[in-house]
């Protein structure tokens, strides 16, 4: 495994939202961060914390493919309303009650826990 790689793999979904935010919503990382700032800042913790314990427990077979799902679930949790128009979708039921931002942030969250405590599980740490 090449972390170069790893980490290239990781930071594609996380600029691929930069980009769409930033060209649809017209927002930046900082208006992104406005709302729930406490519960982004834990998960880019988290997303810290879970990237070490994944390079500390990689060997040789695993794949670097592996690294887009943390950065899948940081790009729903820190941009979740550009990534949860993506995700859910335009005509989306949380769309139409005005929970898709709010639905986009605990779906990346809750997959984000599930992930890192696998992660945990798996490696024996």
């Amino acid at each position: 495994m090449d972390i170069f790689v790893a980490i290239f793999v990781f930071i594609i979904p996380v600029l691929v939202a930069a980009i769409y935010s930033q060209f649809v919503y017209g927002m930046s990382l900082s208006d992104n961060l406005i709302k729930w700032q406490v519960g982004k800042v834990i998960a880019i913790i988290l997303v810290l914390i879970l990237l070490l314990l994944m390079f500390m427990g990689s060997d040789e077979y695993t794949s670097d493919l592996l690294f887009l799902l943390p950065g899948s679930y940081i790009s729903l949790i820190i941009y979740s309303k550009p990534c949860a128009e993506l995700f859910f979708g335009e005509n989306s039921d949380f769309k139409k009650v005005g929970l898709l931002e709010d639905a986009g942030f605990i779906v990346g969250f809750i997959c984000l826990l599930h992930l890192l405590s696998e992660t945990i599980i798996y490696n024996e740490i």
